[in-house]
């Protein structure tokens, strides 16, 4: 009773389905989310989901996160969030995600009042448990990448009355959908009386992939274990989790931090830039390579000129140009994403700073950026795999009944 412009989304929704009836069995799991603009159902289509998701949670009234925490301890079933576009990074809603989908991490501290014997008043500590599936629904992206990257996205668009009319999409819920719902929801707490162990899953390493990111691996495995027995779903699922890894690498490749490596690697690599490559002996690393952060400055203003400026435009005036190129980046602020962001090692030398090219780190910030030739091949093959995906034939019927949810009986 959904429409997605995906067939993969449909099989991967009915998976997260299953896996909150135990997902108490799993060190860690993901969260599912619709994001879309306005009037594109998102909200309504997670709520149908969560219709058969383990014991939902409706936190649509709710006014404080304190609410949010006391409502997942009580009941520890699915919350449904709607609307979680938060603007502050640190707002208390970011906080419970960041631990909620993690066993060991998915605890909340708070103090309450209480009233003594005595009369007094004292303080008193209190834990809520908010580990948990969670189904979210947003316009935007979480401004927290670590948010960002527990997150099983649904993109949604919008779709016209007469489509959803002519897919057999009823825009109301018929009585039928409660009656066939309770049936499905009996057959899952089956299923978890059956599945449900004390100690957690183990999952086999052969489930993890190396080709992704260690967090990406975390949130995903549980789906991957769920549908095990599902070789197409398994490859399918294993697709879907590289498209969100190279998401995430393709919009932290676009910002400055990247900049600056592409200037670090030009430096070391391009025999235009070799005059500001150094070697010699530092004092606590030995024999190294280093740039001053000047240089490394100077080489990440050429490389982010020569991306604004475009293709087609090296005879344009040099008024023109200037316009074009705006800010111009610091060597304080060069130097601070050398050590901050990207963990090279700085060593004073004269009235400047050098960067020391620590050649492990630098792989680990290419591998991080997007910026190998191997990262970018899977990435493009990768996106060539969704667009199949994208028109493969859909999986479920054109003229469904209006109201039904499944073609035949589930045993």
């Amino acid at each position: 009773l959904v429409l997605f412009d995906n067939p993969l989304q449909y099989r991967l929704a009915s998976y997260y389905v299953m896996l909150t009836y135990l997902y108490d069995c799993f060190p860690a799991i993901p969260y599912l989310r619709a994001r879309g603009g306005t009037d594109t159902g998102k909200t309504e289509v997670m709520l149908r989901i969560g219709y058969l998701c383990y014991r939902l949670i409706i936190s649509t009234g709710i006014s404080t996160t304190a609410s949010y925490k006391d409502a997942i301890d009580t009941f520890r079933g699915v919350l449904f969030m709607d609307e979680m576009d938060i603007s502050d990074k640190f707002d208390d809603r970011g906080v419970l995600l960041n631990v909620g989908y993690k066993k060991k991490t998915g605890k909340v501290w708070k103090m309450v009042e209480v009233m003594m014997p005595d009369g007094t008043r004292r303080q008193r500590s209190e834990m809520a448990y908010v580990y948990g599936p969670k189904i979210i629904t947003m316009y935007g992206r979480f401004k927290d990448d670590a948010t960002e990257n527990r997150c099983v996205t649904f993109e949604m668009s919008q779709h016209s009355p007469l489509e959803l009319k002519k897919k057999g999409i009823p825009q109301e819920l018929p009585p039928r959908f409660y009656t066939e719902r309770q049936t499905v929801v009996n057959k899952l707490l089956r299923w978890r009386l059956e599945k449900w162990q004390v100690d957690e899953f183990s999952i086999n390493e052969d489930l993890t992939d190396y080709t992704i990111s260690t967090r990406h691996n975390e949130v995903i495995r549980p789906l991957k274990y769920i549908a095990k027995d599902d070789e197409s779903m398994l490859k399918d699922i294993e697709m879907f989790a590289r498209s969100l890894y190279h998401h995430s690498v393709m919009k932290r490749s676009q910002g400055l931090d990247a900049r600056v490596l592409d200037a670090v690697i030009a430096i070391l690599e391009n025999e235009k830039y070799s005059k500001y490559l150094y070697m010699g002996e530092l004092n606590g690393f030995g024999m190294a390579k280093y740039a001053f952060t000047r240089d490394i400055a100077v080489v990440a203003n050429e490389v982010m000129d020569e991306m604004n400026l475009g293709d087609g435009e090296e005879n344009a005036e040099e008024e023109q140009k200037a316009k074009r190129r705006g800010k111009s980046l610091t060597t304080k602020t060069a130097g601070s994403i050398c050590e901050d962001t990207l963990m090279l090692p700085s060593h004073r030398m004269g009235k400047g700073f050098v960067i020391v090219f620590d050649e492990d780190k630098l792989e680990v910030a290419k591998i991080r950026y997007g910026l190998t030739d191997a990262l970018r091949a899977a990435m493009r093959d990768d996106d060539a795999g969704l667009d199949m995906a994208k028109n493969a034939a859909p999986t479920r019927p054109e003229n469904l009944e209006q109201g039904a949810m499944f073609d035949e009986e589930v045993d």
